[in-house]
């Protein structure tokens, strides 16, 4: 950060392909590797996303006796995502910011096996606490191997929803390399939330390539740190 603060930075996220991911401040020195990779944010944008003190709620996708997308090793999607969320909620209280979590364990919300009722009830941990955004984190998967990237959903007509998956989008290609945005009306969790809501899909287990970043811890924290930037900053 100290050259950084010549140019007007105040914080920087850093991902120096080392296998390592830190979030600088002006207080702080940047990294001594000869090629660190610094995402840096002016003093005139810090408050242009969210706003500080926001309530966000965080859903770990599947959870319980649903596992979601299962990758060839074995590797479960209701694992990944609930890693990436509790490193979301960290970053994004450093930032400030509060989080309510619909699960912290590998459990369902809804305790049996009726689908829209489990969706229904991560809903309504959002609508109960008065979140001001709900962010739901999944994997993918589909029947073309070939297939990758990061996708954002938010719902048809939220301007908030849009601008945010946006500015989300930006921040989390700086990680991936490529992310796509889509409003998608029919996901229940965006269409039953009181607040601006978005599902991130981090990956697509069925892509080898996809599936071998998202058992990487490091690369994990990476995403989380993106996505708490991209929402939060």
């Amino acid at each position: 950060m100290r050259d950084g603060n010549t140019v007007g930075c105040v914080e920087a996220l850093a991902g120096d392909g080392g296998g390592s991911a830190s979030w600088y401040t002006s207080s702080m020195t940047i990294s001594n590797r000869s090629v660190p990779n610094m995402f840096m944010i002016e003093k005139d944008s810090v408050n242009s996303g969210g706003g500080d003190n926001m309530l966000i709620c965080i859903d770990p996708g599947h959870g319980g006796p649903d596992p979601g997308a299962v990758g060839k090793d074995g590797t479960r999607e209701s694992d990944i995502t609930l890693d990436i969320s509790l490193q979301l909620e960290k970053h994004l209280k450093a930032m400030g910011h509060k989080v309510v979590m619909t699960r912290r364990s590998d459990v369902d919300v809804y305790p049996g096996l009726d689908d829209t009722k489990e969706l229904q009830a991560r809903c309504d941990v959002a609508n109960k606490a008065g979140a001001n955004l709900f962010v739901s984190v999944h994997c993918d998967s589909f029947s073309d191997a070939a297939v990758s990237g990061p996708r954002i959903f938010y719902y048809p007509g939220s301007k908030v929803g849009q601008a945010t998956a946006i500015k989300l989008g930006e921040s989390i290609r700086v990680v991936t390399g490529k992310v796509s945005t889509y409003a998608d009306a029919s996901k229940y969790v965006l269409k039953n939330t009181a607040m601006p809501a978005l599902l991130i899909e981090c990956g697509f287990m069925s892509n080898a390539v996809d599936l071998a970043l998202l058992c990487e811890p490091s690369y994990r924290d990476k995403l989380a740190l993106s996505i708490a930037y991209g929402i939060g900053g």
